[in-house]
């Protein structure tokens, strides 16, 4: 949001509408909806656990200098 020439292009769109701030959408909102889904999720992930419907998968690769890096994947019935 700090560009100016976004700013123009979201002026012209719609004048009346004022983008959030970078400081505000990094800081206040990211950490907010983080916590927001991170409840959500934790709660989809107790569900799936309680009724025996959980999977977990994984994967290990390599980036390209070569660390190791390891992904771990839950799966539930339902989409979360």
């Amino acid at each position: 949001m700090e560009s100016e020439s976004f700013k123009r292009f979201l002026r012209s769109v719609n004048p009346a509408y004022s983008p959030p701030s970078r400081p505000y959408v990094s800081n206040e909102l990211l950490v907010s909806e983080f916590k927001k889904h991170k409840e959500a999720v934790g709660q989809r992930i107790k569900m799936a656990r309680e009724a025996g419907q959980l999977l977990m998968g994984g994967d290990g690769f390599s980036d390209r200098l070569l660390k190791g890096i390891i992904g771990v994947v839950l799966f539930t019935p339902d989409p979360v």
